[in-house]
């Protein structure tokens, strides 16, 4: 096995660089818990009226529209990182 390993190693003078990739849909969903978290201890406080199960029911596609905008941004970055470095 680390005869393989050795071998199949390839060493070139050209240093490429990682390419750093942006993951919106963990800023998305983060940003969504603070939103709701804040709107239940608003309720809890009496400050304002918040029923999670409501805003469940009311508002679920809009963790589909979330998830679908995170993989479009996803992808766009993904295909932009890779047109700079020409793979």
């Amino acid at each position: 096995m680390l005869i393989f390993k050795s071998t199949a190693i390839s060493i070139s003078d050209e240093r490429q660089e990682p390419v750093m990739r942006r993951d919106y849909s963990g800023l998305l969903w983060g940003l969504a818990f603070i939103i709701v978290g804040a709107l239940m201890i608003l309720d809890r406080l009496e400050i304002i009226y918040f029923n999670f199960g409501n805003f469940i029911r009311d508002w679920w596609p809009l963790a589909l529209v979330i998830v679908g905008v995170s993989m479009v941004l996803n992808n766009r970055l993904c295909r932009e990182n890779r047109a700079k470095t020409g793979e």
